[in-house]
Parts: C-alpha cells; structure tokens; sequence
C-alpha cells in the first residue's frame, strides 16, 4: 500500500509480541480493548503530524486485525472505509466452531454461558453503531477464524439493517 503512494501506519499495540512475553499478554481478558486505543493513539499521533486527510482514513487487517477491524468501526466513525479479513465478529460463535480441539481459558475466564464478556466483547454486539463502508474478505478453509464467526454475521447483521446495497 505505502508503494502505491498510501501512508500507512504499521503499530506495535500492547498485545503484540514484540516487547516479550509480558507484553504480549497484558490484553489477556481484555481483548479487544487497550490493544484498539494503542492503535487510535497511533492514528491521532499520524494525524497531529499534518500530512493526512482525515477524511480519507482507512483501516484493515487480518486475523487479530479483522477483529480489531470490526470493532474499530463499531466503536468509531472516524474511517472512511474498512476492509476486514479473516475476522472473528462474535466471540460465542468461534468458541463453538473453531479448530482448536479443546478451548482454553487463555482469553475468556470461561465459557460463553458462563463468562458476559463474550458479548461484550464481541465486536457484532456494536453493529448498530456502524456506518464505515466494510469490504470483507475470509478464507472458506479457514477454521482458526472460521467464516460464520465473522464476515458472514457482519454482513448478515449490516444487511439487515439496510446498510449494504
């Protein structure tokens, strides 16, 4: 994208894993949540330098990306557009139908009928709140981020509020 002429943000948000193992799990329980300020801190930061249309902001990613994606627009309306990958939209569903063998309480204290943050944290439980455009992009052999956990909710849910063509 930055070949193409596009400024492109690449953040290190808490979470990631290249500060250590710490680092890497202080959003253990709370994801999304502190990891989505780091990477609008970021996006304020690249805007305070002077040179970006903040108009014309975009934002993507994969995996952990599309689900930050997701919730970045059902949080903010400050994108004009999304384009979302390999998402997970609702935590419920990929608990039930991911390709792990055996869940672990690694990101949930338990399970979905046990633990609310599942909805809460479920970036689907916001999509009354979106109104960035959103090109969605998943992978049908995918069963890490299986498709009806993400795209196809997100796409269901925003056609049923009329809000694709």
């Amino acid at each position: 994208m930055a070949a193409k002429g596009y400024v492109v943000i690449y953040p290190n948000p808490r979470g990631s894993t290249s500060y250590g193992q710490d680092f890497g799990n202080i959003i253990q329980y709370n994801y999304p949540g502190d990891d989505h300020k780091d990477l609008m801190a970021g996006v304020d930061l690249l805007i305070q330098r002077g040179y970006i249309d903040e108009k014309r902001l975009g934002i993507t990613g994969g995996s952990g990306g599309g689900v930050l994606t997701n919730w970045a627009i059902g949080h903010t309306t400050r994108f004009a557009a999304a384009v979302s990958q390999r998402d997970i939209s609702d935590w419920s569903s990929w608990w039930y139908s991911a390709d792990f063998t055996q869940f672990q309480p690694y990101w949930f204290k338990g399970s979905p009928w046990e633990d609310p943050d599942f909805k809460m944290r479920s970036p689907i439980t916001y999509i009354d709140k979106v109104t960035t455009p959103l090109m969605l992009i998943l992978g049908e052999a995918d069963w890490r981020t299986p498709t009806g956990a993400g795209g196809e909710q997100m796409f269901r849910a925003l056609k049923y509020r009329r809000f694709l063509p």
